[in-house]
């Protein structure tokens, strides 16, 4: 699963477009079934192996947070690192 989240990663540069990126990683998380754990869990253990470069560093920024919770992280991403333009 690793391997091919890594695959798709997300750089937040000005041609990759969030959309798609968002579409394959919900394509390939949705592969995965786990009686144990719910999908949510499951995208939320995979999503920082799919950043790299600056949103890599914008997700290691909040990490370093007191109260980290990655829910609230993905609904508050910067226009920066995910153009608003492009959702």
């Amino acid at each position: 699963m690793i391997n091919m989240i890594e695959r798709i990663q997300f750089h937040g540069l000005s041609l990759e477009d969030p959309v798609v990126y968002i579409g394959k990683f919900l394509r390939l998380t949705n592969t995965v079934k786990s009686p144990a754990n719910a999908p949510h869990y499951i995208r939320l253990v995979v999503f920082p192996f799919s950043l790299e470069g600056k949103t890599d560093d914008w997700l290691g920024d909040f990490a370093k947070q007191e109260h980290y919770h990655l829910g609230p992280v993905l609904i508050s991403i910067p226009d920066e690192v995910f153009p608003s333009d492009k959702v």
